[in-house]
């Protein structure tokens, strides 16, 4: 449907008129990587760092602490759910170790407009894959070799 709705819209329509921001350094401290996603409601963020973390982490959504989940073994990976959030509302964000010390810079993350609302302009990103090289020998072109064929032990 998305597909759709966008075919239907010229190209102009879909153009910046402005100049994107301008880029700055943000401190990523100790985080590895950082997979935010959003609804009208909640936010789950997915978080690695660099080294495994002694203690739980805590993610601050505005005023609301949201302690973290280990998804791995080690203390590497962790997640965020924080609910009971305002649609279209945007959230200052920040881990904090244990210890209550920043583990990265803050950032702002909006959740979306709640279901009745008719929000004025959209954008939209996809993003498929990253690609790579075809020797790699996990590109989806490559055809895969048969297995050998059973031999009997006669």
């Amino acid at each position: 449907m998305g597909a759709a709705v966008l075919a239907s819209l010229s190209a102009d329509s879909l153009a910046q008129n402005n100049r994107p921001p301008e880029a700055h350094s943000w401190d990523a401290g100790r985080l590895t990587h950082l997979l935010p996603t959003v609804s009208d409601t909640r936010i789950l963020v997915k978080a690695s760092f660099s080294k495994p973390l002694s203690g739980t982490p805590v993610l601050r959504v505005g005023s609301m602490r949201v302690r973290g989940r280990m998804t791995d073994t080690e203390g590497t990976f962790w997640q965020f759910y924080a609910t009971d959030l305002q649609p279209g509302r945007k959230y200052n964000l920040s881990l904090q170790a244990a210890d209550r010390k920043p583990l990265c810079q803050p950032w702002d993350l909006s959740t979306f407009p709640s279901p009745d609302e008719r929000p004025g302009q959209f954008r939209a990103m996809f993003f498929t894959c990253a690609g790579g090289s075809q020797n790699a020998g996990n590109s989806p072109r490559r055809h895969p070799q048969p297995p050998p064929t059973p031999r009997s032990l006669v």
